[in-house]
């Protein structure tokens, strides 16, 4: 099951890959222009300062210094920090080197740091100038040892090196800026990617077709590019393409599920447009047409039709013609175009016509089907998309099956839900579904060619 949901959650991410990498490549300009145009450099000066024996040796004694001034030192180190940052000494420095500062200001800048068991100090100070920033370090230390000279009249704090002034800002690192803007951006695109699936009304898996709206999904077919050159048959133009398999899986489907011997006229369509309907009919009928049988395709969407394009013939006359000039004695040979697939005709939309709803309503629409039932064993309808016209919700009743397409992230549940109930209130039968556009990765492709090509 995790394994299910890890893929679910991969498929999803690789899926709006382009949009990640978008959004990640927009943080990372946002990471460049922060860290390089809109941070305020901030330079840190830092002195040491070392305590030594609290007093000062007579001539020819030892210069040792002994545990009791370690002790001594140890216990200063807590004072002797709180005392760099007093009030006394803050005012001073500010006073001596004449600084355009308040006492807050420069107290927020200066940090002293205790360095435990090594009786050292560390006193920084941070500026937007680097000179700046050493030589108040080097005067705040200097008011301090005074300090502590006549407070204490001791004189054991002793400078180790003076501030150096640094060469590089304290606050920025490139590097890490943008590397953190990155990582910002994936976890927001990852965010962007979680939320749009979520929120996202279109079928997306075969899975979830069946599971919600309990109609079987006949066949998946992959998402392929294809050149502006290149026709949409596949089945005819590499039949041992994985593509073309699955073409053969979606005719074997029909068949079991709908009796062979019952099943001669099929509908295909769509509840939008360009949904896949006349790419999934026109091979869906070549695979009917390679076992043998004599089909017929017939191009139904009088208004946007394309089945003359996909086959490069020629678009009338065609099914519109064959409606406005039906008479009882009226053969259909003169609307019948061959194609170069072996047992498959073709029937063009024809002349878009003014009330196509009312020519597939009439009577002349059932005598022309009857009419072809009789000449061919197969007959495949390419019908109009239903979400904008009614004409497939009267073309089911005439079919034993139809086949609904629906686009892979793109078919809305909401249409889909609206078009099945339609059928099913005409008293139409649907055989299944066909999701089309699925995103496959290379290795299933792989998987679907070497079985297709057993």
């Amino acid at each position: 099951m995790e394994e299910v949901v890890l893929k679910d959650i991969f498929h999803t991410l690789w899926s709006k890959r382009i949009h990640i990498l978008l959004i990640v490549f927009l943080f990372f300009v946002l990471g460049v222009g922060y860290t390089v145009k809109l941070t305020i450099p901030i330079y840190r000066s830092s002195v040491m300062v070392v305590l030594v024996s609290a007093s000062k040796p007579q001539e020819g004694t030892n210069t040792q210094i002994t545990a009791a001034d370690i002790s001594i030192n140890t216990k200063l180190l807590t004072t002797y920090s709180k005392l760099a940052q007093s009030k006394i000494v803050l005012d001073q420095t500010i006073q001596n080197l004449k600084l355009p500062l308040t006492r807050e200001e420069l107290q927020k800048n200066v940090s002293v740091k205790a360095v435990q068991n090594a009786e050292l100090l560390e006193v920084s100070v941070q500026h937007e100038n680097p000179q700046e920033a050493a030589r108040i370090a080097n005067e705040l230390v200097r008011v301090f040892a005074k300090q502590v000279k006549e407070l204490y009249n001791i004189s054991n704090i002793q400078v180790m090196d003076e501030a150096s002034i640094p060469e590089k800002p304290d606050n920025i690192n490139h590097t890490k800026d943008v590397v953190i803007f990155v990582g910002i951006g994936f976890l927001v695109a990852c965010a962007y990617v979680f939320f749009a699936n979520i929120f996202d009304q279109t079928v997306k898996s075969a899975e979830g077709i069946e599971s919600e709206f309990g109609v079987p999904v006949l066949v998946s077919i992959p998402n392929c590019e294809m050149k502006k050159e290149a026709r949409e048959l596949f089945v005819q133009q590499d039949p041992k393409s994985p593509i073309s398999e699955l073409f053969r899986s979606l005719r074997t489907n029909l068949q079991f599920r709908n009796n062979q011997e019952n099943m001669q006229t099929i509908l295909v369509t769509s509840t939008m447009p360009q949904e896949g309907k006349s790419f999934i009919s026109a091979n869906l009928a070549i695979t009917f047409a390679q076992t043998g049988k004599k089909v017929i395709l017939i191009d139904a969407d009088m208004r946007r039709g394309r089945q003359d394009h996909i086959f490069d013939r020629l678009p009338k006359p065609g099914l519109s013609n064959a409606l406005v000039d039906y008479q009882e004695e009226l053969t259909l040979e003169q609307y019948i175009q061959e194609t170069e697939v072996e047992n498959l005709s073709l029937m063009t939309a024809g002349d878009i016509p003014p009330n196509p709803s009312e020519l597939l309503v009439s009577e002349a629409t059932r005598n022309v089907i009857q009419k072809l039932k009789s000449a061919y064993d197969m007959i495949i309808v390419d019908g109009p998309p239903t979400e904008l016209v009614t004409d497939s919700l009267i073309l089911t009743t005439m079919m034993d099956s139809t086949v609904i397409v629906t686009l892979c992230k793109g078919t809305k549940r909401e249409n889909l839900k609206k078009m099945m109930d339609g059928i099913q209130k005409v008293g139409g039968k649907i055989a299944g579904t066909v999701l089309n556009k699925v995103e496959m990765q290379a290795k299933q492709y792989r998987e679907h060619y070497y079985y297709g090509s057993k």
